[in-house]
This record gives structure tokens, sequence and C-alpha cells, in this order.
């Protein structure tokens, strides 16, 4: 799907991303395309090129059972190709005069082969880093042994697209450092994630003392992950302390797995129109990750709103986050259990991170600020092409 925003303009660009308008504001990756693209200035033509109409969960999933066990045992794409989209995108960059294309995800890089145009790639995370991580998660299982397949898928997919890219971008430091060992030679630039501080702020609403929060898309694997991490290990040991502690799951598509973990004082709700209030009221915010890469805007959107933070070393990663100042770093379960518990009990604590970690949004994570490096990366990028012999 095509949508333009036209202006007088002196840089055509089309951007292929993998969201619509319709849900950009409830997805991570959504909400950076949207909060990137609109803070650009007017001196950009920008069309949008959704795949998103073009991928059906019927076509991800028709297979059958024995397709499926014949190719766990094959080597294929890691990320799925669909040749109607293909065909589309091709037509929109031979319709049209493009100066360059942005692509919003490394899922997205391969539909770029035919581009006669400069590439740019946002690939948000490094995809092998996140599926080692979460090998370490599911140790010797069938799970692991698909992920060990799909590192060895990624290899040469990311060395292939992203040596096409004139730059690549991706969320974190540590993301970055990965990518420029798998693909040498590699223009890799870091553009973390921002928040829109003007619309999560706290509008004054009672902080529940024994409530904790856990936000996200809760079909998300790491995710889930961490739920199942927080609800075994860290919960429990949390209510001997305070028994009348809640814990609140709040975000959409829960998995059945995320469901079963509904209980006395334990609420999983699904989908919610405005995130805002889960947060206010909570007393603490948990970020308790131990798979997954990237940047995590829920601890962004978070700090915004003033609140407390407790997470993992991986749940806070690519983040301005310094243990004791803006939020607490737990690093095994008991460690976290007794942090959490700590908040809890000192209110004046968590109203002191809290309010640090307001402060370190104001001063890092503007959009504007984002959006005015994408601008450069942009322009340095055509800049450098046009240089080339």
């Amino acid at each position: 799907m095509i949508n333009d925003q036209s202006c007088t303009s002196r840089l055509r660009l089309l951007v292929l991303t993998g969201t619509d308008a319709a849900e950009a504001l409830h997805h991570g990756t959504g909400l950076r395309v949207h909060h990137l693209l609109h803070r650009l200035p007017p001196s950009y033509e920008i069309t949008i090129f959704s795949a998103q109409r073009y991928v059906s969960p019927q076509t991800l999933h028709s297979s059958s059972p024995l397709q499926r066990l014949r190719s766990s045992f094959q080597f294929h794409h890691p990320y799925h190709h669909e040749p109607e989209c293909q065909r589309a995108f091709d037509r929109a960059l031979r319709d049209r005069s493009f100066d360059a294309v942005l692509v919003m995800g490394v899922d997205l890089l391969h539909y770029t082969e035919n581009c006669d145009v400069p590439v740019i790639a946002d690939l948000v995370d490094e995809p092998v880093l996140a599926a080692l991580r979460e090998m370490r998660v599911e140790g010797l299982s069938a799970s692991a042994l698909r992920l060990v397949k799909r590192v060895f898928e990624l290899f040469p997919y990311l060395r292939r697209n992203c040596r096409r890219a004139r730059h690549c971008m991706l969320v974190s430091e540590q993301d970055a450092r990965w990518l420029r060992r798998l693909v040498p030679g590699v223009a890799v630039s870091v553009l973390p994630n921002g928040v829109d501080a003007d619309f999560f702020h706290p509008a004054g609403l009672p902080v529940n003392p024994h409530e904790i929060v856990f936000s996200g898309i809760m079909g998300f694997s790491p995710n889930i992950a961490a739920a199942q991490y927080f609800a075994s290990q860290i919960f429990p040991r949390i209510r001997a302390a305070l028994p009348a502690c809640h814990w609140s799951i709040v975000g959409g598509s829960p998995s059945p797995e995320i469901q079963a973990l509904a209980g006395p004082n334990v609420r999983v709700t699904g989908f919610v129109p405005d995130l805002r209030p889960y947060l206010e009221q909570a007393a603490v915010i948990v970020s308790p990750l131990v798979s997954g890469g990237g940047m995590k805007n829920k601890i962004l959107e978070a700090w915004a709103m003033a609140k407390a933070v407790v997470a993992t070393p991986l749940g806070c990663a690519g983040i301005d986050g310094h243990d004791g100042v803006n939020l607490l770093i737990a690093r095994n379960a008991s460690e976290f259990a007794a942090k959490t518990v700590h908040l809890l009990t000192h209110p004046e604590e968590a109203l002191r991170l809290g309010c640090c970690a307001q402060q370190t949004v104001a001063a890092n994570y503007s959009w504007d600020e984002k959006s005015a490096i994408l601008d450069r990366i942009i322009r340095d990028a055509l800049s450098a092409s046009e240089k080339r012999p």
C-alpha cells in the first residue's frame, strides 16, 4: 500500500515498512517508523510502501505438518518472501523517480535486491545477537536447535543485503558492534529510539503502593519468556515478603502462556487503548527480560512517566541506564525480588529514581533529535553515493 506525504520536495524517499498506519502506535517498530518519519523536515517527499497487505497469516502458515518437518532439516531464506509484494515494490520503483529507499526492518531488506537507487536500512535490532540470547534461555531443546539453524541462515542474508545498503542503522551500540563483526566494512550508525514525552506524561493519578506492572506486546517471545521468569522465580519471593502486592501484565496479543499466569494477584489485561494510567498508578515498573535484543520502549515510556524501574541487564540494554541513579539493575532472581521489595517499601526512593529517569528522557530521548540524526544519515549516504565513480 502506498501513501504519499506530498510537499514541495528536493528529496524523494520511498519507505518500505512492515506496518500500516492503523497499528503504528501499538507496535514497537511501528512507533519508530511513525515518529521518525513524521519529524523529518518538509524538504522530503515521502512515499510509504507497506508490505503488510501482501502477507497474510494463511500465507505464513499454509504448509502441511510434513512440509514443516522436512523444512526443519533444510536451510532457507530466514524471512518470508512474498512474490506479489516483490512485484508491487518493483513496480513502485519503476513508476516514480526516487532519490533513495529507506527500509524499516531487517526482515524486509531482501525486497531491495532490484533497487537502482541508494538503500538506507534501519535494521532496528541485530537478529543474530537476538537469536543467540534466545538460545541461552532455551538450553538444550528443539527450539534451541531451530535457533542454531536460523543463525546459519542469517549469516549469508545479512552479508548479502547489508553490503548492498549504503548505510545501516541499529538501536544500540552492542547491536552495531555485532553487525560490524558479521559484515566487515559495512557502514553502521546507532540510532536509538526516542519517546513522546508530551504524550507519556503524568496526569496526577494516585499510585497504588502494591502495584507492579510489566508492559509490552505479550505475544512476543522475549516478553513471554520474561513474564514466565518473573512469575516462576521473582514474584513468589516478592509475595513472600509483601503478600498484598499485585502484578499486572499489560499489553496486546497475550499468548496462552501469558494468559495462564492470571490469578488472584496477577492480572492479564490484553490490549489496552491507553497504557499511561497503568504506568502512572504502578508503584514499580519491571523489565525482567532474559532474551531478545535492541532497545526497550517500555523503559523509556515508564521513565517519561517518572516511574521507578527494576530491570535485568538485558532488560535495560541499549539505554542510558545507571544502577541506583535512574533505575535499579538486578542480575539474578533473588536480587530482582529484593530490589522490587525495597522500592515498594520505600516510596521516597522510587520517587527519586523516577524523577532522575524523567530527566534522562528529557536530555537524551527526544524523537525530534532522533529524526534529525536520521535526516543526517540519509543525506550523508546520498552525498557519499554521488561521489562514487
